[in-house]
């Protein structure tokens, strides 16, 4: 394209010429009004007021529409309360805006190439010259992100000088800046009117650039901004990766949730979330992939190495007064040794504990345990009562010595986990009491202990509508298993603290089963999960079409899963290691047909309701038919489900 020129200065334009961008302009400023929506909701219908104002001051002073970006700040910033200082809201402005742009925009690499070449073989000087509202600083911050600095020997903003090609005058303020002439200069660019037209009117050739495919997409893009199930399959047929990975549609659904976590975040404006072990190992790591390729930056992830186990114990009171209300809600048949041990009762512990009764058994099972002679027995006893408040000491000092260590306790924090009580959430409330705790969870079946100053929030589903097929969230429990399993650690369960460190509980099978399966399909994850923030986040706002393209998704999928998938699923396990202790394993055991049928009409609820996944369970035995009958069950009510939109949006 270049060999047609002859000059040694060329002037080039800088967007839709050097570089293009994944969405339409304008919607850049709306999804920076959208992350900056915590300072005011109408943040960009104030800054297009604003612009106008600004552009139309500038010409009738000087002939030309534009703007400083600073004086659009100044502007913007008397039109709402903020405890901000203006210096900081400006810079605060800045990086999201230029965090935006470097998010959607990407080089025009064969022009880039020719140009190297060009300069390379014929000494040339080369000058971007752009009409935009950022100042020369922040536009050299694009030029050192996409290092157009390697062939770039300066450039040249309109809003620095308030004069822009497209009127024609910023040429000749170029040319002098330089000291050139205009017939010693070629001015390459995609605009007609500001690149060629007025280059011409100048006495400077031209080299047109043609993006009308680019201008193409943009007007598409800007006539149905709304994300559609075709669009929507168009940007996953983007990503051959997608279709390949075992479990796609549980990617989808965590994107929901880091999207709408993120906005929470924002809107909240904390700066500090703690991931809860072991399922926030691998959700930490899609935020920080997600926040580094979508949006607001200045959050910072912690991984908190917490468990049932490892906050039980620290969260209770004397014996004579603990009801252990957040054990038995849930586990009440148990022996006295695995009370012991959810109560972080060493092996040593539990032989001194048990020298204090010869007479009691502690191994066999005990029905109703909260209620049973057995545990009358340990709480009447004066030498076990201290034994247990030595222990309890110890727990309460080593968690909050570790809380303070990773700066829980002096933080405005949310907590992270995948669900389903938030049992760890209400264990650390207890044990500190007055300090307000907050979390976030994929989903919740029962507030727990929540209160005004413990909050809860499920994102996809909540108790009130998780078992309820008339409602949409309750797709999202059909197997949550199915999140546990995808989202398993590379370490044990914390069932404790040392020096400020957590110990972790080793067991070698939980880590074969991680490593053999788990980790080689997190990888993959990983490779996928970066390709859908990339593709997806000019839709990040679009909560409500996000909501209802990947629920239908996942609805086809957890309803009707092929039969790699159930294999797969069949060949994993999942290890508790709190309440009841031992491994849980998915493959239904091989029965006839008949048998089966039976065993459903008899049993229809119990055989459904102990299901793990109930689709792969009812594929697993044979019964399609009555898989089928389940399917058109949950279809009938899933489109008729519409109360979701409401309920998903607000918080």
């Amino acid at each position: 394209m270049l060999e047609q020129i002859n000059s040694k200065i060329i002037f080039i334009d800088f967007f839709d010429t050097l570089i293009f961008r994944s969405t339409y302009p304008e919607n850049t400023k709306k999804i920076w009004a959208k992350e900056l929506s915590f300072l005011n909701e109408r943040l960009y219908e104030l800054r297009k007021e604003i612009e106008k104002e600004l552009c139309e001051e500038n010409y009738k002073k000087n002939g030309s529409y534009e703007f400083k970006y600073r004086d659009m700040c100044s502007r913007l910033y008397t039109e709402f309360s903020t405890t901000m200082s203006f210096e900081d809201f400006y810079c605060l402005a800045q990086k999201t805006e230029l965090q935006v742009e470097k998010k959607v925009q990407y080089p025009n690499m064969t022009l880039i190439k020719e140009l190297k070449e060009y300069k390379n073989n014929n000494n040339a000087k080369i000058y971007c010259i752009s009409d935009f509202y950022f100042d020369k600083n922040m536009m050299l911050d694009l030029v050192n992100f996409h290092s157009l600095d390697l062939i770039l020997d300066d450039l040249f903003v309109s809003s620095e000088f308030m004069q822009t090609k497209h009127s024609g005058q910023l040429y000749q303020i170029v040319l002098n800046n330089i000291n050139a002439k205009p017939l010693d200069v070629v001015m390459i660019g995609d605009n007609i009117h500001s690149d060629i037209a007025m280059a011409n009117k100048n006495n400077i050739k031209t080299l047109h650039i043609n993006s009308s495919k680019q201008y193409d997409y943009y007007e598409k893009m800007k006539q149905n901004e709304l994300l559609t199930f075709t669009k929507f399959e168009n940007i996953l047929y983007e990503i051959p990766e997608f279709k390949k990975f075992i479990f796609p549609e549980i990617l989808l659904v965590l994107y929901l949730f880091i999207n709408q976590l993120s906005n929470i975040a924002i809107k909240k404006n904390i700066r500090k979330i703690f991931f809860i072990a072991r399922e926030g190992e691998f959700l930490k790591k899609i935020f920080d992939i997600y926040i580094r390729n979508s949006k607001y930056e200045n959050i910072e992830s912690c991984y908190l190495c917490a468990s049932r186990k490892s906050t039980f114990m620290a969260s209770l009171v004397e014996l004579k007064n603990e009801n252990f209300e957040r054990l038995f809600r849930q586990y009440n048949r148990m022996s006295i040794k695995e009370f012991l041990s959810n109560c972080s009762f060493t092996k040593k512990d539990i032989a001194i504990a048990k020298s204090f009764f010869p007479k009691l058994n502690f191994d066999s099972k005990i029905d109703n345990f909260n209620n049973s002679i057995e545990f009358s027995t340990l709480k009447k006893s004066k030498n076990f009562q201290d034994l247990f408040n030595k222990i309890n000491r110890e727990c309460k000092s080593s968690l909050l010595t570790y809380l303070d260590g990773v700066g829980f306790l002096n933080n405005s924090s949310l907590l992270v986990d995948v669900g389903w009580k938030g049992t760890i959430q209400d264990n650390i409330a207890c044990l500190l009491k007055d300090k307000q705790v907050e979390g976030v969870y994929l989903g919740l079946v029962d507030f727990g202990s929540a209160s005004s100053s413990n909050q809860k929030l499920g994102i996809l589903f909540n108790p009130s509508n998780c078992f309820n097929v008339k409602y949409k969230n309750s797709i999202f429990n059909e197997s949550r298993c199915l999140y546990e399993l995808f989202l398993e650690a590379s370490h044990g369960s914390t069932i404790g603290y040392k020096e400020n460190n957590p110990i972790f509980e080793a067991n070698q099978e939980e880590e074969q089963n991680f490593n053999n399966y788990i980790l080689p399909m997190q990888n993959e994850a990983l490779v996928v999960w970066e390709k859908i923030c990339k593709f997806l986040y000019p839709y990040y706002s679009q909560e409500k079409y996000l909501y209802n393209i990947i629920s239908h998704k996942y609805f086809a999928f957890i309803l009707n899963p092929s039969n790699k998938q159930i294999d797969f699923f069949s060949s994993l396990k999942h290890y508790e290691n709190f309440g009841e202790f031992g491994f849980s394993i998915f493959t239904s055991k091989k029965s006839n047909v008949v048998k089966n049928i039976l065993n459903f009409l008899k049993y229809r609820k119990k055989y459904l309701g102990s299901a793990w996944w109930k689709a792969a369970k009812l594929k697993q035995d044979n019964l399609n038919f009555i898989l089928y009958i389940y399917r058109c069950y949950r279809k009938y009510h899933f489109k008729k489900g519409n109360k979701i939109e409401d309920s998903f949006l607000n918080r």
